[in-house]
């Protein structure tokens, strides 16, 4: 298992991916937690599996991520920042 962080922005700031992937890193050592492996960009709220009150379901969300490296040659590479 490797850390990952789904990120959904409320704005186009246009931060690279990479730079917001550094700034979590960043909070994330001050804290004393490992350093993120992904930085996925969900584009619309959809791309975030919820459950019929609304809670995020880890489950899947662990479920998409095991096998990353087929994950991510799936996906745009804009869509995501990693090491």
């Amino acid at each position: 298992m490797v850390p990952v962080a789904v990120v959904r922005l409320h704005e186009d700031t246009g931060t690279p991916l990479a730079t917001l992937l550094e700034r979590a890193d960043a909070a994330l050592a001050e804290n004393g937690q490992p350093p993120l492996a992904l930085l996925d960009l969900a584009a619309t709220d959809a791309d975030i599996p919820t459950g019929p009150t609304g809670k995020v379901l880890k489950r899947q969300l662990r479920e998409r991520y095991a096998d990353l490296r087929g994950y991510l040659a799936a996906r745009d590479a804009a869509a995501f920042a990693t090491r």
